[in-house]
């Protein structure tokens, strides 16, 4: 079994402990019918790998943002340095400090 059929196995089990204390204390019903699990564990574990795609794509995203904002900055900076022949404002010190 792979890393991802253990993670699997340990949320089914996790999910099933859960499912004990609730009904344990009263909050559901028990239930009886493994199929029920089976489908509740198949959404859970389909829902995890999209979510998983989101943050992936979100990842990949924000890594072409952040290249994009330093090149701008470096533009910038070298725009200012041209332009008055000085250090750029943004890398002096505030007078008040």
């Amino acid at each position: 079994m792979g890393v991802g059929g253990q993670r699997g196995f340990a949320f089914a089990a996790r999910m099933i402990e859960t499912a004990c204390i609730l009904v344990r204390f009263g909050f559901c019903a028990p239930m009886t019918d493994p199929t029920i699990y089976e489908e509740r564990l198949a959404h859970l574990i389909r829902t995890v790998d999209e979510l998983s795609d989101v943050v992936a794509r979100q990842d990949r995203e924000i890594a072409v943002l952040t290249r994009r904002v330093e090149m701008l900055m470096q533009r910038e900076a070298e725009r200012e340095t041209d332009a008055s022949g000085t250090v750029p404002l943004a890398d002096q010190r505030p007078p008040h400090w």
